[in-house]
C-alpha cells in the first residue's frame, strides 16, 4: 500500500479492496515505525482516523482525492495541528483554521496525516 500511486490507491478504494481507514492506519503505522530514525514528523493529526471513518461512511466519494493521505510541511497552517514553522519559539502555535491550500485538499477528500519538519522558519540555504 505504501508504494501505490494516487491513481492506484483510488482504484483500490473505488472497488472496495481497501478502506480509507485501512489506508490511514497503514500509513500511521509506517510513520510510527520509521520516524524514530528519520525524525521527520513534527505533529501527527489527531483527527486523521476520525476523518478516515467519516469518509468510509460517506455514500459516495468525497472529491477527487477521496481518502488520499497527505503530509504538509510545518509552515502550512492546519487547524488542530501544531504549526511551528520549524521554530521552537512557535511550538505551541495551534492554528484555529486551515490554510487555503489545506482547505482545498480537504474539500477534495484528502486526509492530512501530519506536519513535516523543516528548517527554522522555513529558511533555505542554497549551496554555492
Amino acid at each position: 500500500m505504501s508504494e501505490f500511486t494516487i491513481a492506484q490507491l483510488l482504484g483500490h478504494l473505488r472497488v472496495g479492496e481497501t478502506t480509507v481507514s485501512e489506508v490511514v492506519a497503514h500509513h500511521l503505522d509506517r510513520i510510527h515505525t520509521l520516524d524514530p530514525s528519520l525524525n521527520a514528523v513534527v505533529t501527527l493529526s489527531p483527527a486523521a482516523m476520525d476523518d478516515a471513518t467519516r469518509l468510509d461512511a460517506a455514500p459516495t466519494p468525497h472529491g477527487l482525492l477521496h481518502g488520499v493521505p497527505l503530509l504538509v510541511k510545518d509552515n502550512i497552517e492546519t487547524a488542530g495541528i501544531a504549526t511551528a514553522f520549524g521554530s521552537a519559539a512557535l511550538a505551541d502555535h495551534f492554528p484555529a483554521t486551515d490554510a487555503h491550500l489545506v482547505t482545498l485538499l480537504s474539500d477534495a477528500g484528502a486526509i492530512v496525516l501530519l506536519a513535516r519538519a523543516l528548517l527554522a522558519l522555513g529558511h533555505h540555504r542554497q549551496s554555492p
